[in-house]
């Protein structure tokens, strides 16, 4: 799916380890945008996981660009995403893809997803 304009930023990766109470849904406000992040709620009790986004760095007006967030490492065991626009004057739009959803203005997990083969990808 695409973002259209401005930046990307504040993007974390959350990784549930065990027994966890997360929201399976998705919960926005944990980007580390506001400075709240997937660490608020849940530790990875080990190593933590590397969280990459494949993309566009910056978009002119008008213009879409297709995201895949790769969570890998850590736990490994399920995950959860949450990306926010960084600046907030901006007018960029996100917009969800397989297994995400919009959440307060962010792009947030649908379900859990499990890792396969050490990582697990959400795109928007």
């Amino acid at each position: 799916m695409s973002i259209r304009a401005a930046w990307v930023s504040a993007v974390v990766g959350c990784v549930v380890s065990g027994p966890a109470y997360a929201k399976a849904g998705g919960i926005a406000g944990y980007s580390g945008l506001g400075g709240s992040s997937c660490m608020d709620c849940h530790s990875t009790g080990g190593s933590a996981p590397t969280v990459t986004l494949a993309g566009p760095t910056s978009l002119a007006t008008g213009a879409s660009g297709s995201y895949k967030l790769t969570i890998s490492g850590g736990p490994g065991v399920k995950s959860g995403m949450d990306v926010a626009v960084s600046d907030p004057s901006s007018t960029a739009v996100l917009s969800a893809g397989t297994g995400t959803k919009i959440s307060s203005g962010e792009v947030v997990q649908s379900s859990a997803k499990s890792f396969s083969g050490g990582s697990v990808s959400y795109t928007f």
